[in-house]
């Protein structure tokens, strides 16, 4: 489907595909006239206009006149099935830059705001969904082209493309993403927009089967990373975690670009040395840098700015890796949910040197491992968060309390039935760690067992 500027690869039908049938309404603008809802003089003008062969051809010459007709006529009408009508009409006919303008400067002629004008369907909440996106498009591209929404008007409107991109139609949420992407490119709404859409963006960054609506979040979140402001604000955020995940699976090179352009951004403004570590080790606890090494090293893209990011990206990922001591890397891997059996985990002078480390920030590290239980991608995940969890309550036997109320021991009991065999070890392992004071003596058989097995 094409939806001019703002087309989209869509996934499945939109309410937009009533555009046609609508374009072939009768409209009088006579009686409107009649009404003294325009004057005869633009009744003329559009009647003249909607009749021509080209349109385009006919704005060159007259397009302020025909907008602001347009507009007078819009803001007076009530009844839905004009409405839709018009803001076909004016959608149509404001794909280029020069027809935005034409569009802005005769709001002004009429002493209106055009964003204001057309965001007043948010504001009333008249739940015509064909009318809101339409709406939603011509706002987009009035504020891209200069046109100003602020307030509640602009929170509105946002709320309304946020509440839509989290919706279930795939088409409609898609229609959004394109419509708020076109809203970004606007510098000073970022601020405030950020508040808003961000919970629903990184809920598209989870639908792995929607591509291309991944792609328009990520490169939503590549134009709020412009704003310093903005990127102190996604240091507790997902965004950052989620957006490094994807580069692990990403095979379409435009994803790849838009990706790593929005990692190097939330790096190169980041507001101080802390927070760039502080986004490096997000990036670093979803292996971003053997993502980015791997491309770089197996070529997987071409792409001129997918390996200019990746060798800015790269040496500033890899030399804060190097610097982690044993439990700083630790921490980004439990946190980033992506854990390896990387020698500390076997290790009793790191459980022995850290446990009080591990129970800092009220045993976040501990929720973590829980988390993990219910989430973990592989099996080998799976084994060494149950692992973990046993040595936790090994050397630190009061922290059993903390996961009777995560719910972990439940879940780690229930692991012993896995499929897996591993999972299934670790899971009678760490049961025998949770159930025993006497776990030295215990751990030795239990050891030596496996021993005999293998």
């Amino acid at each position: 489907a094409d939806y001019g500027a703002l087309s989209v690869d869509l996934i499945g039908p939109t309410v937009l595909d009533r555009a046609g049938s609508i374009r072939k309404s009768t409209i009088d603008f006579q009686a409107y006239a009649s009404s003294n809802l325009i004057t005869g003089e633009d009744a003329t003008l559009l009647t003249d206009f909607i009749r021509t062969r080209s349109q385009a051809d006919f704005l060159d010459a007259n397009g302020v006149a025909v907008f602001k007709a347009l507009l007078g006529l819009y803001g007076k009408l009530v009844k839905l099935e004009t409405l839709q009508y018009l803001v076909t009409i004016i959608d149509d006919n404001t794909q280029t830059d020069a027809a935005i303008k034409q569009l802005i400067a005769a709001a002004a002629k009429l002493g209106a705001n055009p964003a204001e004008l057309f965001s007043q369907c948010f504001e009333k909440q008249a739940g015509d969904a064909y009318l809101l996106h339409q709406s939603s498009r011509i706002i987009a591209r009035l504020l891209a082209g200069g046109a100003v929404l602020a307030g509640r008007q602009l929170r509105v409107f946002l709320q309304w493309l946020a509440t839509t991109i989290q919706g279930l139609e795939p088409g409609n949420s898609e229609l959004a993403l394109a419509a708020l992407q076109k809203v970004l490119a606007r510098a000073t709404v970022r601020q405030d927009a950020i508040s808003v859409v961000e919970q629903a963006l990184v809920q598209v960054l989870g639908l792995e089967n929607r591509q291309q609506a991944v792609y328009l979040a990520i490169f939503s979140l590549w134009e709020l990373s412009f704003d310093p402001v903005v990127v102190s604000q996604l240091q507790d955020s997902p965004s950052v975690s989620k957006v490094a995940g994807l580069l692990r699976t990403v095979r379409k090179e435009k994803l790849a670009r838009i990706a790593v352009a929005f990692l190097r951004n939330v790096l190169d403004k980041a507001e101080d040395a802390q927070s760039k570590r502080k986004f490096a080790g997000q990036m670093i606890a979803q292996k971003a840098h053997q993502s980015i090494d791997s491309f770089v090293k197996q070529k997987m893209f071409h792409d001129e700015e997918i390996l200019a990011d990746c060798e800015v990206l790269l040496p500033i990922l890899s030399g804060i890796f190097d610097s982690l001591s044993s439990f700083e890397e630790y921490r980004v891997e439990v946190l980033g949910g992506q854990l390896e059996w990387s020698p500390m985990h076997r290790s009793e002078r790191f459980w022995r040197e850290n446990i009080n480390n591990i129970n800092d920030k009220h045993g976040e590290l501990v929720k973590a491992l829980a988390r993990i239980l219910e989430t973990a991608q592989t099996y080998e995940i799976l084994a060494i968060a149950v692992h973990d969890l046993g040595e936790y309550v090994r050397f630190y036997p009061r922290g059993k309390a903390l996961l009777e109320s995560l719910r972990a021991k439940e879940a780690i009991l229930g692991l012993m039935e896995h499929q897996d065999s591993a999972v299934r070890y670790e899971a009678l392992v760490a049961t025998q760690k949770i159930m025993t004071q006497n776990w030295e003596f215990l751990g030795q058989k239990l050891a030596k067992g496996q021993e005999e097995k293998s």
